[in-house]
């Protein structure tokens, strides 16, 4: 099975040779392999190049990430509450935004407005007392019939 590679090869290797060493078309076809070569050369660096450009932005923007990441204030002011509560509250879609008023007084939570059923008062009351710094909920929603 050796014998029988190492021929193939010979054979390979001899119309290689033969290909590029014709008199008549040898010289275009080295040409040729040359441009082809070149291209995929180049094409491989810039690809190279590209990812590693990527891998460089994902390690700055984690290194970014890291760098500014702050604990949560457990006792933050009203305004950063009623903004941390918002954000949780009505980044739900099943949450009524248009129908429920937030408001925040010395940590106490008081919810406002009209709601579909008695579930969705209970999950946003829930939510509500779920978040960091928040000391109390004072629920306020009213379920409209119909």
């Amino acid at each position: 099975m050796g014998k029988l590679r190492i021929a193939a090869m010979g054979f390979a290797a001899g119309a290689v040779a033969a290909a590029l060493l014709d008199p008549e078309r040898g010289r275009s076809r080295r040409a040729q392999l040359a441009d082809r070569g070149g291209a995929l050369v180049r094409r491989t660096i810039r690809r190279t190049e590209r990812g590693l450009r990527a891998a460089e932005s994902e390690l700055y923007g984690a290194s970014q990430k890291l760098q500014h990441l702050q604990p949560e204030d457990p006792h933050p002011s009203d305004d950063r509450l009623l903004d941390r509560v918002k954000t949780e509250l009505f980044g739900d879609p099943s949450v009524p935004k248009g129908q429920i008023n937030v408001s925040v007084q010395d940590g106490t939570v008081v919810l406002r407005g009209y709601v579909a059923d008695e579930p969705l008062k209970s999950m946003v009351e829930r939510r509500a007392r779920s978040i960091s710094g928040v000391q109390q909920v004072d629920n306020r929603l009213n379920v409209t019939a119909g």
